[in-house]
C-alpha cells in the first residue's frame, strides 16, 4: 500500500540543504522475518544507491 501523500520530499540540513524524494510503503504480515528484511534493506540500498534506507516494524493489535 502506498500512502496517498507519497512520493514525499525530505529536506536535510547538514551545512548545505539537501532535498530527496521519498516513498513510503506499508507491508502488513502475521510473521516478521527479520533476516529477510535485513537482507532486503541492504539490497534496496544498493539498488537505489542510498546511504541508508529505513525499514521499521511496529506491532499492532487487531480490534
Amino acid at each position: 500500500m502506498l500512502h496517498l501523500d507519497s512520493p514525499a520530499e525530505g529536506v536535510w540540513k547538514d551545512g548545505d540543504v539537501e532535498r530527496d524524494r521519498i516513498v513510503i510503503v506499508e507491508v502488513m504480515t502475521d510473521d516478521l522475518d527479520r533476516s529477510f528484511w535485513s537482507r532486503y534493506r541492504e539490497e534496496l540500498e544498493g539498488r537505489f544507491r542510498q546511504y541508508e534506507l529505513v525499514i521499521r516494524a511496529s506491532e499492532i493489535e487487531r480490534l
